[in-house]
């Protein structure tokens, strides 16, 4: 119960909007094509990356291409979305409650990881405390599910917009 399983070690995403200029391909002049773009900016990240410590790698999830107005001559430059929500909604929700969380990161296979992927907000594990975990006497803490549920609660009112009254 002190813990939420956010991610994955050496996993961090990102949501990059890579923006360009729409032209017909037999035009008379070149104009900057986001998916050009963003390839470059994949090989420069994947260079830096391996620069800092070995091995790492980055791997694009969707490289989406959508046409753009003519009107804006370059687009709007590149820019990087954080969707912080749920993660720290928690946080929040337990320290309301008294319960104090710490994010923490597991294995690259959890289901957290896979979820994110398909761009589904998720955490790997928040609960109640356990006992005894795949053992033939695993077992919960009933006095523990309280306050995990008041916590799911809290979270859920505040993604929601709900305002919470103490």
């Amino acid at each position: 119960m002190d813990k939420l399983v956010v991610g994955g070690r050496g996993v961090h995403r990102a949501k990059l909007h890579v923006y360009g200029v729409a032209s017909h391909s037999g035009g008379s002049r070149t104009t900057p094509s986001a998916i050009e773009k963003a390839a470059h900016l994949i090989r420069v990240l994947s260079t830096e990356c391996w620069k800092i410590s070995s091995p790492r790698s980055i791997t694009p999830g969707q490289v989406p291409g959508r046409r753009s107005s003519r009107s804006t001559p370059v687009g709007p430059p590149t820019s990087c979305l954080a969707t912080p929500g749920l993660r720290a909604a928690i946080i929040d929700a337990a320290r309301m409650v008294g319960v104090e969380v710490e994010a923490k990161v597991a294995g690259p296979s959890n289901i957290g990881n896979y979820l994110a992927g398909l761009g589904i907000p998720a955490t790997a594990g928040f609960g109640v405390t356990y006992l005894g975990l795949h053992g033939t006497d695993e077992r919960i803490r009933i006095d523990t599910i309280p306050p995990v549920q008041a916590i799911h609660h809290a979270t859920v009112r505040t993604l929601l917009g709900v305002v919470m009254h103490e």
